[in-house]
Parts: C-alpha cells; sequence; structure tokens
C-alpha cells in the first residue's frame, strides 16, 4: 500500500529563503560545536525550538513579500525586490529564546538550560544573563545571581554608549523607549532589588532607584514603590517624607501628569506619619496618621492581614499581575514593606486596632 508522502513547511520556502536557513543552520552548528557525540534531549529540543523560530520568521517574510508583489502592477515587478533577504543572526536566535521563557511554566533548571544555550549563541546576551541570574537568585545562589546582573548591566551600558546620560538630557534617548536602553534599566532594577531584598544593602539599593526615577521620570518601571519602602525600611524618615512628597505625582514623556498616590504610597504614608506622631507627640499628628491609614484601608483592606499574618505571604508565590484593591495587590505590599512595619515600633499593634474598629 502507497504510503503518502509527508508535506514539510520546508518546501514553501522560495530558494532565496531556503539559502537563508541553510545559512543559519551551518552557523547554529558551527556556534554550538556539533559534528561529535548527539546533543542531550534537552539541548536538541532546544535546538529544534531555534530551528523553528527561524523558519517562523523566513514564513513571515515570505508572506510579506507576497503582499507586496500582489499590491503592484507588473510592470512594477521588473526592479529589485525591497524586501531583502537578511541572514538570521545567533542574536536574534538567542533573544527569541529568551522572550519564549515565560510562554509556559518552565522549572528553574529548564531556564537555566534555555539560558545557557541562548550564551553559546550570542556570549552578550544580555537577557541571558538576567535570566541566569533570576535563576540563581531563585535558587538562593545571591553572590553568583549579583554576578550576573552587574555583567548584563554591563554589558548594557556598553550598548548604550558612554554618553547616554548627556544624550538623555538633549532628550535624545528615552530610557524606557529608546533603542538599547530596557536592557539597562531592567538590569539595574534586577541588581537593585537584589541589593535591597537578599543582600540587605539598602543604601547601595537606594542609590540605584533614585538613578532609574532621574533616568525615566515616567517611572515605567514603578522604582517609585520600591525606594519608598526601602526608605521606609532604613527608617529615614527625612528621606522617606521627601521621596513621598516628590513621586506620587509624574510626567510621562508626553508631559501628561499622573497622580500616582495608591494602595502602596498609602499604606506607606501612614506608616510614616505614625512615625511622625510617635516622635512629636500632639493630636493633630496623630489624627493626620489616623486619617491617612483609614484611605490606605480604603484603598485595599486586605493589607493589614498580610502585615499581621505574614505566614500567609508564601501561599501566593511570586506575584506578576495583581488588580487594585484585590488580596494580590496586598500580598505584593506586603512583600515590600513588611521589614519597614515591623522595625518601626508599635506600628503593627496601631494596625491592627484600627483594622477592627475598620470591620466593624
Amino acid at each position: 500500500m502507497n504510503q503518502e508522502k509527508k508535506h514539510h513547511p520546508v518546501q514553501d520556502l522560495e530558494p532565496q529563503d531556503l539559502h537563508c536557513l541553510g545559512a543559519c543552520v551551518r552557523d547554529l552548528v558551527a556556534c554550538l560545536g556539533y559534528g561529535g557525540p548527539a546533543a542531550n534531549a534537552q539541548e536538541a529540543s532546544l535546538l529544534r525550538e531555534v530551528i523553528d523560530s527561524a523558519m517562523y520568521v523566513l514564513t513571515m517574510r515570505q508572506a510579506s513579500r507576497a503582499r507586496w508583489r500582489a499590491s503592484l502592477h507588473e510592470e512594477e515587478l521588473q526592479g529589485d525586490d525591497p524586501l531583502d533577504v537578511l541572514p538570521i543572526t545567533m542574536q536574534d536566535l538567542a533573544q527569541v529564546l529568551i522572550a519564549q521563557s515565560g510562554e509556559t511554566k518552565k522549572s528553574l533548571q529548564e531556564l537555566k538550560a534555555r539560558a545557557q544555550f541562548a550564551l553559546k549563541l550570542d556570549s552578550q546576551c544580555i537577557d541571558a544573563y538576567l535570566l541566569t541570574g533570576y535563576v540563581q537568585e531563585r535558587q538562593a545562589h545571591y553572590q553568583q545571581a549579583l554576578a550576573d546582573y552587574q555583567h548584563a548591566l554591563h554589558l548594557s551600558l556598553e550598548q548604550l554608549g558612554p554618553d547616554a546620560s548627556q544624550r538623555a538630557a538633549r532628550k535624545e534617548i528615552h530610557f524606557w523607549y529608546s533603542t538599547n536602553a530596557r536592557p539597562y534599566m531592567q538590569a539595574r532594577a534586577s541588581l537593585a532589588y537584589l541589593l535591597w531584598q537578599k543582600l540587605g544593602k539598602l543604601s547601595e539599593a537606594i542609590d540605584h532607584f533614585q538613578a532609574m526615577l532621574e533616568l525615566n521620570p515616567g517611572d515605567n518601571q514603578g522604582n517609585r514603590y520600591a525606594i519608598i519602602c526601602c526608605l521606609l525600611e532604613a527608617g529615614d524618615d527625612e528621606a522617606l517624607g521627601k521621596a513621598l512628597r516628590r513621586y506620587f505625582l509624574v510626567a510621562d514623556e508626553y508631559g501628561e501628569r499622573m497622580d500616582l498616590r495608591e494602595t502602596c504610597w498609602h499604606y506607606t504614608n501612614a506608616c510614616w506619619r505614625f512615625r511622625h506622631a510617635a516622635s512629636e507627640p500632639g493630636r493633630s499628628s496623630k489624627d493626620a496618621a489616623a486619617k491617612a491609614l483609614r484611605t490606605a484601608f480604603a484603598q485595599n483592606k486586605h493589607v493589614s492581614s498580610f502585615l499581621l499574618h505574614p505566614e500567609a505571604i508564601a501561599d501566593y508565590g511570586e506575584i506578576d499581575a495583581y488588580g487594585h484593591g484585590d488580596e494580590r495587590e496586598a500580598v505584593w505590599y506586603a512583600g515590600l514593606a513588611l521589614k519597614g512595619w515591623q522595625q518601626t515600633p508599635g506600628a503593627l499593634d496601631w494596625l491592627q486596632a484600627a483594622a477592627r474598629r475598620h470591620r466593624t
């Protein structure tokens, strides 16, 4: 009985795209050093994934070329095709491999293997170093994570160029939307959070957060939340008061002003005002603190539960998204500000008493 021959997408590629795919596979083999024993199963799977990615890119290019041709009259097709067949570089494939890391839930070992494979393709892949640092941090290998984040920051700074700050001052680049700026900001934020939350180096972390807010006043990363919680934990009430006044109102790249006072700001402000009332006793200070806390309760009623019972935070894992006023937002804030509240004498007792009154 005759079996029908399977059709493979490669057969649909035009000659120039097929040549491009062949060059890509050749470069992959050279990069990975194949030619001897077969790769392990995990590496073989990643190799298949990057080849599939290359195929996808070429298929999309071919579809774009077909649409371009269909839009022209016959006499206009005599010239050169403006859609040149650009080579698919190892840098492109490394970037795609890292970008696909979060598409499905993967173990830390799988993420580490993916990052290492990407670095074989491109030893300067910033996102691969950030992913490796993330894995090391989750495995409590903090010094290794520190080294990875610092290397990513160094590479991103090289890509930006030595005059990046001057160009930013002249409004020639934006420290989030401009080419190469986002990897720099992501690397610096990863480093700052590690210094703060895992290594206890508050002063260094605060310097990083302040610098990022200066570079990107629109604060696409939410560094304003980190800096006020850092200052709360550091016990620097004067600097915290200034930060609360400074970082609640920002202007985006279009000059539109936004009021950013929300759950994190309101609860941190309430704790700061409680400290102020404790150091300068008086009816007005106590009333201001109580009013600030009532406003915070109105923003998110769940925060007090997690600040008072922090053991419940672990049940939620990593918070990557939340809704305003929901429990996940409360967990996120408690994770940032818990130490600051705990280190403020009497603050949690005050919070507990106020929470009871609020619920009645």
